[in-house]
């Protein structure tokens, strides 16, 4: 996940003061400088469960808004070696039975910024080899989704050497006058062609002050 990190240093002045033994005495002052050891701080993550590590259904903060298709969303799959490097023993699933017509997914989970406030979204996406005419959308809104603040897009090409790997997306954003957000997705897969099985998987999504 993206973090933020700073760095700290502090300079500390020691006096020493030496006298000699004869009538008069000598006074010296030693001046040293020290360096701190930098100390990282990392951001609080305003996503919950961004990991998608939990133990049980009500513990998962993530929704399906909207959903047209034959789609199964699962946000505590288990993880395979297909899958691997990210987040654990858990991630997001999401298995596309393509019938005709529309086959999309949306999914995402409101939070909480501060106002006038840079953040940095992330989040780590998986598609198939022979995805290329899925195409991810991420977004940032207001708490409706009326008003769009942030989004980008993945979009892959036929034979992406993307394709079967994880990629990571940020979207640089700031929250303006609002307070209360949405950080969500869509996985639009209505391009490919019916009786298509596919299956995508998000992991380590994030948003943390940039």
């Amino acid at each position: 996940m993206s973090s933020s990190s700073t760095t700290s240093s502090q300079t500390s002045s020691t006096s020493v003061i030496i006298s000699s033994s004869t009538s008069s005495s000598t006074t010296r002052t030693s001046s040293t400088s020290t360096t701190a050891t930098p100390t990282a701080t990392t951001s609080a993550n305003l996503l919950k469960n961004g990991d998608f590590e939990a133990t049980k259904a009500s513990d998962v903060a993530w929704t399906t808004l909207d959903q047209d298709g034959g789609v199964v969303v699962n946000f505590m799959a288990k993880k395979d070696s297909t899958t691997a490097p990210h987040g654990g023993a858990q991630q997001l699933s999401i298995a596309f039975n393509i019938v005709g017509g529309k086959n999309d997914e949306t999914f995402g989970q409101s939070f909480t910024a501060t106002r006038a406030t840079n953040y940095q979204f992330s989040i780590f996406t998986f598609s198939p080899v022979g995805g290329d005419k899925c195409n991810w959308d991420f977004y940032i809104s207001d708490s409706t989704r009326a008003t769009t603040i942030a989004t980008t897009g993945l979009k892959y090409k036929a034979n992406d050497p993307a394709l079967g790997k994880y990629v990571q997306t940020t979207l640089a954003f700031n929250s303006g006058t609002n307070t209360a957000l949405v950080a969500y997705a869509t996985l639009d897969c209505t391009a490919y062609k019916p009786g298509t099985a596919l299956t995508f998987y998000a992991d380590d999504a994030s948003i943390t002050t940039a």
